[in-house]
């Protein structure tokens, strides 16, 4: 059912099928890949924390372009990490969603669901 092995309880049961018509993802490059809307978990990171196992299996989006700003903001590495930004809008049936704070979505997309094809634009960080 979801693109990604997802650990136990995973989506959390807080975890909702939503659409979103503006939401947006930090990418390294111009041009949106698949690779792009992997999970850290399914990139072969270490989850550094116990118990947020199903946090790191998603794929982390935000509410608006100013949320995903100042997360880079806040966070450095994000910015010499990822060099754009990435327009998604996201229908209904495309996964499950949590909303956290400062405007983070944690996101489990389904099989059946295209993320690139859901990019509208992309905006390269100056």
């Amino acid at each position: 059912m979801f693109k990604e092995e997802l650990p136990d309880q995973c989506p959390p049961a807080e975890a909702i099928d939503h659409a979103y018509p503006e939401s947006w993802r930090m990418i390294r490059g111009a041009t949106a890949l698949p690779d792009h809307f992997l999970s850290h978990a399914a990139q072969g990171m270490p989850c550094p924390t116990i118990g947020l196992e199903c946090r790191f299996s998603s794929c982390s989006l935000f509410l608006d372009k100013d949320s995903a700003l100042s997360a880079m903001k806040k966070l450095p590495r994000l910015r010499k990490k990822f060099d754009h930004l990435a327009l998604l809008q996201i229908p209904s049936g495309a996964g499950m969603s949590a909303v956290g704070q400062n405007g983070h979505i944690d996101f489990w997309w389904f099989r059946s669901f295209d993320p690139v094809g859901a990019v509208i634009s992309i905006e390269e960080l100056t």
